[in-house]
């Protein structure tokens, strides 16, 4: 995991905390709880970087499409798509891709 930003800058936020689709106190919370606990009310850009080694498509899922469609950019490392046995089959991973797509992203792979 990464420990700490390379360098500090006045607009980023670091928590070494993961994504998960339900708080665990102490180690992960839901993306709509980040973006409360960051953001708040206040407006402007947003952008969700997620690499969460497989927790990513089941954190989509839990979160409202509201949320997801507050974010200006979403840049996902996604795990385990070569492998449908894990983290919730390719089932999961569809529907959170879908559930992105609803929420008007472009899905690019690059």
């Amino acid at each position: 995991t990464v420990m700490a930003l390379p360098r500090q800058h006045p607009n980023f936020t670091f928590r070494q905390e993961a994504v998960a689709e339900q708080t665990l106190p102490g180690a992960a919370d839901t993306v709509s709880e980040h973006l409360r606990q960051f953001c708040g009310e206040a407006e402007g850009s947003r952008m969700l970087k997620m690499d969460v080694e497989g927790a990513e498509f089941a954190a989509i899922l839990a979160c409202d499409i509201d949320v997801l469609a507050s974010f200006d950019q979403i840049c996902l490392e996604l795990h385990w798509l070569g492998r449908p046995q894990r983290d919730g089959g390719v089932g999961m991973q569809a529907a959170a891709l879908e559930k992105l797509l609803d929420a008007q992203f472009v899905l690019l792979h690059a």
